[in-house]
């Protein structure tokens, strides 16, 4: 989890990511698994809903938890389904395929303001190609995170990782798939940045000019 400090990204401001994923054996996810893993988000609490999230797409569409997707959970809490229905139920973009991508790294960059009016904006580059240009509000809860521990911030944090994003899990697993072990799963993140833009975050820029390596 990214840590309070005074670079962190701001809300209305231009920010900018840029990180390298991996995987060998995740699998495409259904609702009989009993989780809907998160590969990376952020947050403005601990107790809010992501306002901008990475994760398989449930949205009804042909290919259904076959895909990495982004979500805006934040803005899309407590919408009626209507407005779900028209809105790719929170999901403005399909990222890449979890079946493809598998044994190969993913390179990513995000440009996003954080925008809480319609102002807001979102990009999204998958391997050099952009595959997301959303425009209008994305975060609706108010940055509140760690006050409880003194610290003041700004903008949302990031959390890159992988989790199940249900607590019904394993129990939902087992119930549905009472002869099949648990899986497991191992993701990479390498080359993790943070700036003011493309030329700062994007690994195959920063490649192609020599530029050092991250870790």
């Amino acid at each position: 989890t990214q840590r309070p400090a005074k670079g962190n990204p701001r809300i209305g401001e231009d920010n900018w990511f840029g990180w390298s994923f991996y995987h060998e054996n995740l699998l495409s996810v259904d609702y009989t698994y009993g989780w809907s893993p998160f590969l990376g988000q952020w947050k403005t609490d601990l107790d809010a809903p992501p306002v901008i999230a990475i994760e398989p797409a449930h949205d009804g569409r042909p290919g259904d938890g076959q895909e990495i997707a982004v979500s805006l959970p934040d803005f899309s809490e407590g919408r009626d389904r209507n407005w779900l229905k028209s809105n790719n139920f929170g999901y403005p973009c399909r990222l890449f395929s979890i079946a493809q991508s598998r044994g190969r790294w993913v390179d990513i960059v995000i440009s996003t303001n954080f925008g809480d009016d319609d102002n807001g904006y979102l990009n999204i580059w998958i391997n050099g190609k952009q595959k997301c240009k959303y425009r209008g509000q994305i975060t609706v809860t108010p940055v509140d995170r760690f006050k409880s521990y003194g610290y003041r911030n700004h903008g949302p944090l990031f959390k890159r990782g992988y989790w199940s994003g249900h607590r019904s899990f394993p129990k939902k697993w087992l119930e549905n798939h009472p002869n099949a072990e648990i899986p497991t799963f191992v993701v990479y993140y390498d080359e993790w940045r943070q700036g003011k833009s493309r030329e700062e975050v994007d690994i195959r820029i920063i490649e192609s000019r020599s530029g050092p390596a991250v870790d």
